[in-house]
């Protein structure tokens, strides 16, 4: 009886049924997505990780080591499993050549390493472990789509030439955040390039499953070892290595909820339609016996079934769409040892959609059981119809706003992390031109002598010279710990703050956001720097945003260089700002040529790009994926919804053509009350797009090191393209579902439809 009742339905509301199918599988193929590509994420790169034995501590150091007292420390150390020094020789940039591709324009410390002995291992694009010939190179995989590489492809390093034996994934440098990049080569080769590169030292350790790497970190600091470069741990690289794909997942997971939120929206006025429409049958099923909990399982069988087969579909279609979308993680990480995970969180992201929706019908179905027979028979309730006018004006508010959400987030986002001011939140200042003065024994020379350079230069509008510099200092606790802290005038190119401000005086210091964190201070707390073997007390004036160096450093105010020590600075950062209207290109240019070897020149913009290239990529992917489905979306639903309004209120519609109203007319009378639906929804979409979309990136950026997130809009996009869409789309569906009056016949006002 029921697969009769069922069939029937099926037939005679194709409409209704088919909208409700294409909601459920809208809103499951999302999350399906979603499950699928965090599952492949996080499974890859645990899978490289463990397959490349990344290094739990590791500390980069440019300059002299005491290897058997590195040692020392390591036999020393109950927590400590295994300890390796792995050499990289950083070349200048201008020295590489890719095919016919120079990376003088780079903005990553590019240099060369040879394959470590016990972990830390290179691996290729099988997850294996390379050995090369003399004249083979492996070359980073980020760049192998970026220029166009493949194997066999030249590449040239100073006056060697080398073929391409193999892509290199590096699970600490894969990512484009990472600053540094590793091409891996035989030792007879790196031996061979040692006069044109200045080495430097990864230290690195193995930990026990249950180590503290802050203990760990703290130890290491009080046994006086070098700590001339950054400090990395585990958790961080596969944070660095996550965040890169880890936005583009975030946007669509934002997607996914909003397109829930309006497939519930939607199935919940189709059903509540379907049931008033419906009435008579009901007071009938009643009068004739059967139960209302009958009755209800009747209606709710058929939106199981359409779940089933929505579930099915949604998750075929999401497995197709995580190949495309996926292609980036499975470069640089590798392929997902657990591909039957990924069907699995596939199913369950579908199911978990197709219970909530469920659930929801289940409950409204339970109107059914409040009529009594007579009622529904003789349709008693209709006198509160025109009072219920309103809901079919509301959906249209709320599915333009939605829309409207699903467009302004993704572009956002696509235009804040595309912008050269989101480097603010990344600790870098908010200049034009950004100078990194290399690492060799001569920084402090070469940064003064370009500090000369800049002054007398009547282009330069303004610059500022910073040195970072390993400080030792001593928590509350009487801890003592290695901070990276940057010297210099912080107030002109500051970076995004968070609390408090620049440090603008002495004894004044801010710290990143992690440091902070860390450490448990807080602007107005006190944290004291060692000079000299004495302790100096110095105020916290602020915390900032910084997802560099690990994350952990500190801005100190100090132009005086005799301060610490000029042989003490670690590398030098200039930024800088050109006069209004001078040419920026041809000023990089001549100071590349300058520059050559001593320090290298990046427009910010070039520098964002470079870095978030893969990132930036993904999420215009995303945003236009994002555009795309909420057009479609936005046509389909209000498509259903005006016919559906044109179905319910058939007897006025017919009332007003049987007393000479020409269709037009009363068709103009729905148009007009839709378009300022539609414009309603699309102002409240956007505000809400601004202040939901910018919370929830901002939370996620704040667990990364970046507090006090605001979008950089693309305010021709937001306020001119995304509104104009939005009611183009909306508009159009209203206008075809609303053709629905011309069907109606003048005479189904007292005849009825049939």
């Amino acid at each position: 009886m029921n697969r009769k009742i069922l069939k029937n339905d099926l037939v005679k509301n194709k409409l209704a049924n088919l909208s409700v199918f294409a909601f459920f599988t809208a809103a499951s193929v999302l999350f399906a997505v979603t499950l699928s590509l965090s599952v492949q994420l996080t499974d890859s790169i645990s899978g490289l990780m463990e397959t490349a034995v990344t290094p739990d501590y590791l500390q980069m150091h440019a300059g002299e080591i005491d290897e058997e007292k590195i040692e020392a420390f390591f036999n020393a150390q109950e927590d400590a499993r295994d300890f390796q020094i792995c050499r990289f020789l950083n070349i200048d940039s201008n020295d590489f050549c890719l095919e016919d591709c120079s990376l003088s324009g780079s903005t990553q410390d590019n240099g060369v390493c040879i394959q470590s002995e016990r972990f830390d291992f290179l691996v290729d694009m099988d997850n294996q472990v390379p050995a090369l010939r003399k004249g083979e190179i492996g070359v980073p995989v980020c760049y192998m789509r970026q220029y166009g590489l493949s194997k066999g492809s030249a590449v040239t390093i100073g006056a060697m030439e080398f073929e391409v034996a193999c892509f290199i994934r590096d699970s600490q440098m894969n990512s484009m955040m990472a600053s540094s990049k590793r091409f891996l080569v035989c030792p007879e080769d790196y031996r061979a390039l040692l006069d044109i590169g200045e080495e430097e030292y990864l230290i690195e350790f193995l930990l026990s499953e249950n180590a503290d790497t802050s203990v760990f970190s703290a130890e290491y600091a009080r046994a006086g070892l070098p700590k001339n470069g950054p400090e990395i741990t585990r958790s961080l690289i596969l944070m660095v290595n996550v965040l890169s794909d880890g936005i583009m997942i975030m946007v669509i997971l934002f997607v996914s909820i909003l397109v829930l939120l309006v497939a519930l929206l939607c199935i919940r006025f189709i059903v509540l339609t379907k049931l008033g429409e419906d009435k008579k049958e009901i007071g009938m099923l009643k009068a004739l016996g059967i139960s209302r909990r009958e009755i209800r399982k009747l209606y709710f069988f058929k939106y199981a079934v359409i779940a089933a087969a929505s579930l099915v579909a949604a998750v075929c279609i999401a497995m197709g769409l995580s190949s495309p979308l996926g292609r980036q993680i499975r470069e640089l990480y590798g392929n997902s040892q657990s591909a039957a995970a990924m069907v699995c969180m596939a199913v369950l992201g579908s199911g978990m959609v197709s219970g909530i929706t469920l659930l929801t019908i289940w409950n409204l179905l339970k109107r059914t059981e409040k009529m009594s027979a007579r009622q529904a028979i003789f349709d008693i309730s209709d006198s509160r119809k025109k009072k219920l006018t309103l809901k079919w004006y509301l959906p249209a508010v709320l599915i333009a706003a939605a829309g409207a959400m699903l467009m302004v987030v993704p572009i956002n986002i696509h235009s804040t992390i595309s912008s050269p001011l989101f480097v603010t939140y990344m600790g870098i200042g908010s200049g034009e031109i950004r100078i990194d003065v290399r690492q060799s024994g001569r920084i402090a020379f070469d940064a003064c002598e370009l500090a000369e350079k800049l002054e007398k230069d009547e282009r330069v509008s303004g610059f500022v010279r910073l040195d970072t510099v390993s400080t030792k200092a001593m928590t509350a606790g009487s801890e003592e710990i290695n901070l990276l802290a940057e010297y210099g005038d912080h107030s002109l190119f500051p970076v995004s703050y968070s609390e408090g401000s620049a440090p603008d005086g002495d004894r004044r210091i801010a710290l990143s956001i992690l440091n902070a964190r860390e450490l448990g201070l807080r602007v107005g707390d006190e944290i004291r720097i060692i000079r000299d073997g004495k302790e100096i007390p110095y105020v916290v004036c602020g915390v900032y945003s910084d997802i560099t160096n690990g994350g952990k450093t500190a801005k100190i105010f100090d132009q005086d260089l005799s301060a610490y020590g000029s042989d003490q600075v670690m590398w030098s950062i200039f930024y800088v700002s050109l006069a209004d209207g001078r040419n920026m290109k041809e000023w990089i240019a001549e100071y590349k040529a300058i520059g050559d070897k001593t320090f290298r020149v990046s427009d910010i913009a070039s520098y964002v790009t470079s870095t978030f290239g893969q990132t930036i990529t993904q999420i215009r992917l995303a945003a236009v994926l994002s555009v795309i489905a909420s057009s479609v979306i936005l046509f389909v639903v209000l498509l259903l919804f005006s016919r559906l309004y044109i179905q319910s209120d058939r007897k006025d519609v017919s009332l007003k053509k049987a007393l000479g109203f020409r269709w037009k007319a009363v068709a103009k009378t729905y148009v007009s009350k839709y378009a300022c639906s539609i414009l309603a929804g699309i102002a409240v979409g956007e505000a809400l797009g601004f202040l939901s979309g910018e919370s929830l990136t901002g939370l996620l950026l704040k667990y990364l090191g970046a507090d006090g997130f605001r979008f950089i809009p693309d305010w021709r996009n937001v306020l001119l393209s995304v509104p104009l869409l939005v009611f183009t789309v909306c508009a159009t569906a209203v206008c075809c579902g609303i053709h629905e009056v011309k069907r109606v016949r003048p005479e189904e006002c007292v005849t009825g439809r049939e």
